[in-house]
């Protein structure tokens, strides 16, 4: 079956593929790069349900997965970090947010092909600044980025890779442990996950704004029990 899309003149409108039909469940671990350097790794899977769950590295040391991340149709979400027994958790009231399926606007549809034997669509955006986005969306996957490339424009008109994600491997199931939400770890705001992780990797960093905001979305999520 092929990818169901819509095109309106040449700007995309996604249908939520996973919404109609079930949610293809799957695994996919993409290195990222920056410069053709690489500078992490993150492992994403989505269960048939439409839980999203990732598991990622620091971008200073790819070789280390430290913080987990779960996403769950109901609002439910946790950030966790499970050598320290640390969980920063809660439910959003908007669950729109969550949804991984929507498109851009102003992305333009510039070809479809097969990635890792999954059907795709290459989509890109050229934004602000003379910076140039590529993605290969996947719809029977979520609209998954099975990869994501971001280009800056130079003085002589070529584009120069700054950024990439490449999926290095592809299971279709969901890796079980990245969904389990651990009862025990001390419940704690982002930002506390944040310097913990600082200090894990031997820094020590002042605190941000964007702590400040992290901080603030997590005080307004309501506190249910974790099930």
């Amino acid at each position: 079956m092929r990818p169901q899309f819509v095109l309106c003149g040449f700007v995309l409108a996604l249908l939520p593929v996973h919404a109609q039909t079930g949610l293809k469940p799957f695994t996919a671990e993409r290195w990222i790069y920056s410069d053709g350097n690489l500078i992490g790794k993150e492992i994403t899977a989505f269960d048939q349900a439409g839980a999203k769950a990732v598991s990622s590295t620091p971008l200073s040391d790819p070789s280390r997965f430290i913080l987990r991340t779960v996403e769950r149709p109901d609002g439910f979400t946790a950030k966790i970090l499970d050598s320290a027994n640390l969980i920063s958790s809660g439910y959003v009231a908007d669950v729109s947010q969550l949804n991984g399926c929507a498109a851009s606007k102003g992305s333009n549809v510039i070809g479809q092909e097969q990635l890792l034997g999954v059907d795709v669509m290459i989509v890109q955006t050229v934004g602000p600044a003379s910076v140039r986005t590529t993605q290969a969306l996947a719809p029977a996957l979520g609209c998954f980025a099975l990869s994501h490339r971001s280009e800056r424009k130079s003085p002589d008109g070529s584009w120069i890779v700054r950024t990439e994600y490449k999926t290095v491997r592809l299971d279709m199931e969901a890796s079980a442990e990245l969904f389990i939400i651990p009862v025990g770890y001390t419940e704690v705001k982002p930002s506390e996950i944040n310097r913990k992780v600082s200090s894990l990797l031997g820094r020590q960093l002042p605190p941000s704004s964007s702590d400040s905001d992290f901080d603030a979305e997590y005080l307004k999520m309501s506190r249910m029990p974790i099930h």
